[in-house]
C-alpha cells in the first residue's frame, strides 16, 4: 500500500505577511486499483501550535474521504501566525495518513518526511496526461513570516542645498493612511555615514515648548508618539549642523503598532515604514587670501622684518541666498602688527550668490622675527543668512579660515622713496629718501 501513494505539499507563497493567512496545500496520488477511504490526514509543522490548523478527517455527517486511483486529491489549510512569528520561517517536516476499510479495524498509518518523497514506484504506470499534470506539482515545504506592509507616508522635507556651519532643519512628516488609528509609534533618524566624515553637532525638538540639548557627534536618535488617528498627520523637525562640505543621507525608520480586523477576529500587528534622504553641505563663501607691498606689488609670501604689507581678504559668496555679514575679525600672529583699521570693514554687508566683498589689513612683522616662517594667523567670519519678510530667524554662524606662512627675511641695507602720487606742468616733486641702515658698519652709497 505505502508504494502506490504518493504526496506534495507546497505553501501557496514564499512569504505571507503578519496580517494574512497562511495557505498550504496538500496534494496526494494514489496508483491503488481502487478507491482508499482516508480517517485523517495531517501535516505536522515545525511550530507544532500550527499542527492542529492542519488536519482533516470525515466529517459527523458521514461524508468520507476517497483517494480514487489515478486522481490528484488536494486540499487547503489555512491558520494565521502569531506575533511573534515575525521575521521567522516555518517549514513543513511530515505527512500523516491513516487509511481504514472498516470502523473496527485499526487504520493503516503512512508517514511521509518532507521534503517529501515517494514511498516506492507506482504498481502500474499512470496515464501519460495525468503524468504531465502530477509532475507540474512542485514541493515547497518552508515559508517566512514578514511584517505587515505598513500603509503610511513618511517623508523627510529639508532645504538643499545646506551650508557649512549653518543650522539646518529637517521635517519629519508621518501621514496616516491606515484604516484604523497607529498606535505607539516610534521615531528613529540615523545619519548613514562613511569612514572620515566629520562629526556633527545635533539639536531635537519635540515642540515649541520643548528645545533638546546640543549633542556632540550623534549619529542617531530616537523620539516617541502615543497615537495617531486615522487619517492625521504628525511631524518632527531635527536641526542638524555640519562641519565640512559633503553630501550625507538620512534614513528615518517608523514604527507603529496596528489592530487589525480578520472577519471577526481582531490582531494586533506591528509594522515598519523607512525613508531616505540626501543632503548637499556646501561651503557659504570662497576666501581667497593674498599679500602685496604698500605699492600693490604681489609678495610670494616673503615679507621683509620691520616693513608694512597688505593682506587682502576677498570673499565670495558661493550659496543661492543672501547672506549678512555680522563681522569679520583678523585673529593675527603675535609676531605681526596691524598698522592701520583694526575694525572690520565688510560689517553689516548683505552679500548675494556670486557677489564679492573684499578687505584689506595693514601688518608689519617685527624685528625679532627674522629669517624664519610663521602663519600669518586666522581669518574668522560671522555671518547668517538673511529673510526679507521677516518670517524666519537665523541663527549666527561663524566660518574660520586658516591664513598662509610667511617667510621673514631681513634686509640690513635699503632705500624707500616717498614722492606724491600725481603733479602739475612746470611746478616741481618733492621726492623723500628714506635709507635704512640695519648694518653695526658706516655704508657709503651714491644717489643719482
Amino acid at each position: 500500500l505505502a508504494g502506490c501513494v504518493e504526496c506534495k505539499v507546497m505553501f501557496e507563497r514564499e512569504s505571507f505577511q503578519a496580517d494574512q493567512f497562511v495557505l498550504l496545500q496538500l496534494h496526494m496520488f494514489s496508483s491503488a486499483l481502487g478507491a482508499l477511504p482516508l480517517k485523517e490526514i495531517s501535516i505536522h509543522l515545525s511550530r507544532e501550535c500550527y499542527s492542529d490548523c492542519c488536519t482533516v478527517s470525515p466529517s459527523q455527517d458521514g461524508d468520507s474521504l476517497m483517494l480514487q486511483p489515478y486522481s490528484i486529491y488536494s486540499h487547503t489549510f489555512s491558520f494565521l501566525p502569531h506575533t511573534n512569528d515575525v521575521n521567522r520561517s516555518i517549514h513543513a517536516d511530515s505527512i500523516h495518513i491513516e487509511i481504514g476499510y472498516r470502523e473496527n479495524e485499526h487504520p493503516v498509518t503512512l508517514t511521509w518526511s518532507l521534503p517529501p518523497v515517494s514511498r516506492g514506484q507506482p504498481s502500474t504506470r499512470p496515464p501519460p496526461n495525468f503524468s504531465k499534470k502530477w509532475s507540474r506539482l512542485s514541493n515547497s515545504c518552508e515559508t517566512d513570516i514578514t511584517l505587515r506592509e505598513s500603509r503610511v507616508g513618511l517623508y523627510i522635507q529639508t532645504p538643499s542645498p545646506s551650508l557649512v556651519g549653518d543650522l539646518h532643519r529637517l521635517d519629519l512628516i508621518l501621514e496616516n493612511k491606515e484604516e484604523s488609528d497607529i498606535s505607539n509609534v516610534s521615531f528613529k533618524l540615523e545619519l548613514v555615514r562613511s569612514v572620515g566624515d566629520s562629526p556633527l553637532v545635533t539639536s531635537l525638538e519635540h515642540d515649541s515648548s520643548i528645545r533638546g540639548n546640543a549633542l556632540e557627534s550623534t549619529t542617531d536618535f530616537a523620539f516617541k508618539q502615543n497615537l495617531i488617528p486615522i487619517g492625521e498627520t504628525a511631524s518632527k523637525f531635527v536641526s542638524v549642523r555640519s562641519l565640512s562640505a559633503s553630501v550625507q543621507e538620512f534614513h528615518l525608520l517608523v514604527n507603529y503598532d496596528i489592530c487589525c480586523e480578520l472577519g471577526e477576529q481582531p490582531l494586533l500587528c506591528s509594522c515598519v515604514k523607512e525613508s531616505r534622504s540626501s543632503i548637499n553641505i556646501v561651503h557659504p563663501f570662497k576666501v581667497t587670501p593674498y599679500l602685496t607691498s604698500m605699492k600693490y606689488l604681489p609678495i610670494e609670501l616673503t615679507v621683509r622684518s620691520e616693513e608694512s604689507f597688505l593682506l587682502h581678504m576677498d570673499v565670495t559668496s558661493t550659496c543661492p541666498w543672501s547672506l549678512l555679514i555680522t563681522d569679520s575679525i583678523l585673529k593675527k600672529n603675535p609676531s605681526l602688527e596691524i598698522t592701520q583699521l583694526t575694525e572690520s570693514q565688510i560689517q553689516g554687508c548683505v552679500i548675494e550668490h556670486e557677489e564679492s566683498l573684499s578687505e584689506t589689513f595693514c601688518l608689519q612683522v617685527d624685528g625679532h622675527s627674522v629669517n624664519s616662517t610663521f602663519s600669518i594667523g586666522d581669518y574668522v567670519i560671522k555671518w547668517k543668512r538673511v529673510s526679507y519678510d521677516g518670517s524666519e530667524e537665523f541663527n549666527e554662524t561663524t566660518m574660520t579660515l586658516s591664513l598662509p606662512h610667511v617667510f621673514v627675511k631681513d634686509i640690513p641695507f635699503s632705500i624707500n622713496t616717498i614722492h606724491p602720487a600725481y603733479g602739475k606742468i612746470y611746478e616741481p616733486l618733492d621726492y623723500h629718501y628714506i635709507v635704512f641702515n640695519k648694518t653695526l658698519y658706516v655704508q657709503e652709497f651714491e644717489a643719482g
